[in-house]
Order: C-alpha cells, then sequence, then structure tokens
C-alpha cells in the first residue's frame, strides 16, 4: 500500500526545544506537586511539551497507583486531581490510552480540560495482550471503531488539529508487514481517517523478539537510526520518537542512569542529523523512578531530586 505524505510541522527549527518528558506513571514521585515541579524545572531549560496518558492534565489513575504498581489495577479509569495548577509555558497532549479510558467522562475532557490542545495522542502499545497487565491490549478493529468516533471528530472540530498514531512496542514493529501497525494503517486509510504523526517506541537494551537492540546503547544506535529511516520511508509521516532504559533487562553501560544519559546525548546529535520533516519531536521516558529500585530509569527521584539524567537533559 502506497501512503500519501503529510507535512511535518515543528514549533522551532531547532529539534532540541522540541523535546519533551512522559509522566506517565502516577505517583512516582511522592506527591503531583513535586511532578509539576520536575515538570516545570524541565520546562525552563527548554522542554517544550508533555503528556501524562489522559485527556487532562490533571488526570490520575483512579486506584492502586504509587511507586511501583504500575498499572495492574489502575486501568479501570480515572479522576482529576483538585490540588493540580495547570503548566501553561509548555504543551500538554492530550491521549486515549486504553479501553478503559475510551468513556464518556474522559472523552469529555478533551472539551472541559483540554478544549486548547491542537494534537491528540492514540493509545499506547495497544498491540501488547491484556493478560499483561501494564498495557492496553486493544483489538486494531476496536481502535479503528474509537477512531472513527472519537479521535476523528476531535480533529475535524478545530482547524489545525492533528492526530497522533497508536504507539506500538518493539515486540510487533511499525514496519513488519501483517503486524498490528500495518493493519491499523490498513483501516485508517480504507476508512478515510487520518494520521498527522507517528509516536515510535524504542527502548534501548530491549532483547526480545522483534526489534531488539543490543545491550548497549551504541549499539541500539543504529537500530534505531534504520527503524527511524524505514518507518519513514514506508509511511511518510512526521516521527515522535520515545526514547529510554528498560532497566529490568541486561545493560552492560556502568547504570541505568548512564546509559540513559548517553541515550540522551546520542538522540540529541541523531535529531539533528535526520531534521525535519523525518524527526519532528521527542521525548523521555519517564520523568521519576519507574518501578521501584530503579533510581536510575527517571530524570528525578521520587523526592523530586534531579538526577544526572535529568540534568543532561537539561542541559541538551
Amino acid at each position: 500500500m502506497s501512503y500519501q505524505p503529510v507535512a511535518s510541522v515543528r514549533g522551532h527549527a531547532d529539534p532540541r526545544l522540541e523535546k519533551g518528558v512522559n509522566n506517565s506513571w502516577v505517583a512516582q514521585l511522592n506527591t503531583s506537586a513535586l511532578e509539576r515541579t520536575a515538570i516545570e524545572d524541565q520546562v525552563g531549560s527548554g522542554m517544550s511539551w508533555w503528556y501524562n496518558y489522559f485527556t487532562s492534565q490533571r488526570a490520575r489513575f483512579a486506584a492502586g497507583t504509587g511507586p511501583g504498581v504500575g498499572f495492574t489495577t489502575a486501568m479501570t479509569g480515572a479522576n482529576l486531581d483538585g490540588t493540580w495548577t495547570p503548566i501553561t509555558d509548555a504543551e500538554y497532549i492530550p491521549m486515549i490510552l486504553a479501553p478503559a479510558h475510551n468513556n464518556a467522562t474522559e472523552n469529555g475532557w478533551l472539551s472541559s480540560e483540554s478544549s486548547t490542545a491542537t494534537k491528540l495522542l492514540g493509545p499506547t502499545e495497544p498491540d501488547i495482550p491484556t493478560n499483561d497487565a501494564i498495557y492496553s491490549g486493544w483489538a486494531v478493529a476496536d481502535v479503528l471503531t474509537m477512531w472513527g468516533s472519537v479521535m476523528e471528530p476531535w480533529r475535524a472540530a478545530v482547524a489545525g488539529r492533528r492526530l497522533g498514531a497508536p504507539a506500538v512496542s518493539q515486540v510487533n514493529p511499525v514496519t513488519t508487514a501483517g503486524l498490528w501497525f500495518d493493519q491499523f494503517m490498513q483501516g485508517v486509510v480504507s476508512n478515510g481517517y487520518h494520521v498527522d504523526f507517528i509516536p515510535v517506541h524504542f527502548f534501548f537494551n530491549y532483547t526480545g523478539a522483534g526489534l531488539a537492540t543490543g545491550t548497549t546503547v551504541g549499539a541500539g544506535l543504529p537500530v534505531l537510526r534504520a527503524y527511524l529511516r524505514d518507518i519513514w520511508n514506508l509511511y511518510r509521516r512526521p516521527l515522535w520518537p520515545e526514547l529510554g532504559i528498560l532497566q529490568t533487562l541486561g545493560n552492560t553501560d556502568t547504570t541505568v542512569a548512564n546509559a540513559n544519559e548517553r541515550c540522551v546525548e546520542l538522540f540529541k546529535s541523531l535529531a539533528h542529523e535526520m531534521g525535519q520533516p523525518i524527526v519532528e519531536r521527542w521525548n523521555f521516558w519517564p520523568l521519576g523512578p519507574w518501578g521501584s529500585g530503579a533510581a536510575g530509569a527517571g530524570l528525578y527521584a521520587a523526592d523530586g531530586t534531579i538526577n544526572a539524567v535529568g540534568t543532561t537533559m537539561k542541559r541538551i
């Protein structure tokens, strides 16, 4: 199938200024106030956007969240944090995360909580089965139904709005024919729907099935470069790579934090090298520590203390 090109829309000429962060594992920092302070700290050094898996920046998982808990019991919906003061100096981008979050209340927040948003992200890693509680496990046909009933009407309501494709895992690469993303894009075309940019999950040190990267950041970089070019050549959509280190899988860098520092340093160079229209924006995952015993995985410790990775992210 041939795909028509979609133009990149970059707010800054320098891709460094299109960096973002994912504040996704709520309570990974000890309080929402610490989360907000950490985001603002990165904004002060050039971070221009962020997202949190929801359709409101005030949203929080309804139950079961906290350091080390993840999504296991938290996929049943969300509620609003009344203590959160909206961040206005960086772009917040809403997302329809998973089947449990495709509901009237959370979809309604697109109008009431995020009415000024100009971009809307599709679900995260819907290709992962529901027996893995961390991910959304959303069938292609059901996502296409949601696309037609939620995403497309939202896009059509205001000129200039843009839709980001679902971000599949490295288990089922974007570029492999017949897998989740290929099926989805064929459905998009056949239904006359829109995908304006493609978020790309790429976690260094991933050694499983699908798109393996090796066991060091250095080994993963050429894999990432080729992957992004292949996605661009196939779909002709601007790309939004999300980068990080899967510390639960072995790595031969000195520490997870050391690997993450190298990750953001090397990708800065790669973003400049590839430039528009291929890399439109990029972000780091996650803001804070992921799970238990993962001090080097994020940019800040649970108490809000910035680490070496966060400092590097600010500097670049």
